[in-house]
């Protein structure tokens, strides 16, 4: 309801303050859309040093929903759950494009489908909560081709019979009968500048979005034993 007069200062700063207070609400202006737990995920080791980069390192843990999860081709740290966290929580967007591998009849998809993420050095590097430095930008780059080398092998059960199954058939080196997914976390990452304010772009599949939205890289309970091998189970 108004009166028809003009606003006082003090009101013109109230109006104003509520104004910021209703943007910086999360879900407005910085959506949640990746797990707060991330940061306890079996998926990453707890440090940055020392890492295992044998390609043949497998790392193996179960995930909430009763699912058996394989880190393949590097060890994971700090760093790379960092630079994770930060990608999955800015915006994204859906890009489709025609499958020149397509043929009628066949099970290959008449379209492609893939996200990016389209930011800057900047606000990666904010999101991390990092320094804003250029020297941070050439480490970041590495964080991101480290991600590159590794791929998530899911395998989904829907119930504890199941999930013995799958890793009694997983121990003797077989595929078990079960859904499944693989795919890289990372496919691509471009840049046009070495300048903070430069743009970035990073590429992922469909697949690496399920999941994070399924959680399969949110682990409370302790991984398996078998959980940081160097040569698969």
């Amino acid at each position: 309801m108004t009166t028809g007069r003009p606003l006082t200062p003090e009101e013109q700063q109230r109006l104003a303050r509520r104004e910021r207070t209703l943007k910086n609400r999360r879900g407005r202006r910085n959506p949640a859309v990746m797990p707060d737990r991330l940061a306890r995920t079996s998926a990453f080791a707890p440090r940055k040093v020392n890492l295992i980069t044998d390609s043949n390192f497998t790392r193996v843990y179960e995930v909430p929903g009763y699912s058996v999860v394989e880190v393949k081709g590097r060890e994971l740290g700090s760093q790379h759950r960092d630079a994770i966290y930060a990608l999955f929580r800015l915006k994204r967007e859906k890009v489709s494009m025609p499958n020149p591998d397509y043929r009628p009849g066949t099970f290959i998809p008449p379209t492609r489908t893939y996200y990016e993420t389209r930011t800057s050095w900047r606000e990666l590097i904010r999101v991390m909560g990092r320094t804003e430095h250029v020297n941070n930008l050439l480490s970041l780059v590495h964080v991101f081709q480290e991600i590159q080398q590794v791929s998530v092998l899911i395998h989904e059960g829907r119930s504890l019979v199941e999930l013995d199954k799958i890793k009694k058939t997983r121990a003797i080196g077989a595929l078990p009968d079960s859904r499944g997914s693989a795919a890289p976390l990372i496919t691509e990452v471009t840049w046009e500048g070495a300048q903070l304010d430069s743009s970035v772009t990073v590429r992922y599949g469909p697949s690496v979005l399920q999941m994070i939205e399924k959680a399969h890289l949110v682990s409370d309970p302790p991984p398996l034993k078998c959980s940081a091998l160097r040569y698969g189970f």
